[in-house]
């Protein structure tokens, strides 16, 4: 096991999972940073046991209306490719029409679509209009579904993240989407934030993710009003705890400053360890809404029948 040094406090770990979050600014004003995040990341892997990247959305600032953003995007992105594993999500920005909730996201679609994706191995399927990919992460001798789901899912999306459970019902499953905790209230929002036939994230909740007991964690960007980062644990139908993450750190200086979400397993105890990193600045932060542990569920017996009616 791999343990990590930060202020003085050893935290054991067996493999991590990365955060990159709402890299927006960075693509069109602070392309050295997104640079240096990902290349952290290929440079870290073998000494920080990185087994996957998850993008939660909102990849560039203004759609399809300055391409140069989406080639400091693809850039970026495509030096993890042969290195490091990682799924994507599409934010509200990265439609190709920023605040139409009907425009199309082409440029999403050809840039980070199935040519690049069959490219990476943990690949295994698509949703509707290649805006949800499932992926199959192999880490420490483990196996978890990683489910990215659209921007605000529509009801094909849910129903494409329902057949993809039910293909790998045995493995412990998280699912990465761009809008879902929202800093302001600490809790899920109750409205799509911009498409106008999706669902909001409370909706996603109840129809899909309390119905699925081996989905054990969410993590989102997209809100930053009160510093980006918020947290909440729920409990789905058949008793198990769901770990929900906000993280996006794009009101910072420098859109961001560079951190990084580190999801450290460590699988002997039980636990999920949340730091956060920037590469950039070369330090982590470890204030209470940054450096967090919580119980880790994924080897958690699951009973035949839900237990639980009662709704969060």
């Amino acid at each position: 096991m791999k343990s990590t040094l930060i202020q003085g406090r050893q935290r054991p770990y067996d493999f991590t999972l990365v955060t990159l979050s709402d890299t927006q600014n960075y693509s069109e004003k602070f392309p050295d940073i997104y640079h240096a995040q990902t290349q952290w990341i290929v440079e870290s892997a073998e000494k920080e046991k990185i087994a996957f990247v998850s993008h939660v959305g909102d990849i560039v600032q203004n759609g399809a209306k300055d391409l140069k953003e989406w080639d400091v995007a693809t850039s970026a992105m495509n030096r993890l490719v042969g290195n490091v594993p990682f799924g994507m999500v599409a934010g509200n920005h990265d439609y190709d029409k920023v605040g139409d909730p009907k425009a199309a996201m082409e440029t999403y679609q050809r840039r980070f679509g199935q040519e690049l994706f069959s490219k990476v191995p943990t690949t295994r399927d698509f949703g509707p209009d290649d805006q949800s990919c499932a992926h199959v992460i192999k880490a420490s001798g483990r196996e978890l579904l990683s489910l990215h789901l659209e921007h605000d899912p529509r009801d094909s999306a849910l129903a494409w993240a329902e057949s993809i459970l039910k293909k790998y019902p045995t493995l412990p499953a998280l699912l990465t989407t761009h809008t879902y905790l929202n800093d302001a209230t600490d809790q899920r929002d109750q409205k799509p934030f911009s498409r106008f036939d999706g669902n909001s994230a409370e909706q996603v909740y109840q129809k899909l993710i309390r119905k699925y007991p081996r989905i054990f964690m969410v993590q989102c960007g997209h809100w930053w009003g009160r510093g980006g980062e918020t947290t909440q644990v729920s409990t789905n139908d058949y008793g198990g705890r769901v770990i929900e993450l906000l993280s996006d750190f794009q009101g910072r200086k420098n859109g961001g400053d560079g951190w990084l979400r580190l999801l450290r397993f460590d699988l002997k105890n039980e636990l999920l360890h949340v730091q956060t990193y920037s590469p950039t600045l070369q330090r982590f932060e470890t204030d209470l809404d940054s450096e967090m542990s919580f119980a880790l569920e994924i080897a958690r017996p699951i009973p035949a029948a839900p237990i639980t009616l009662k709704k969060d």
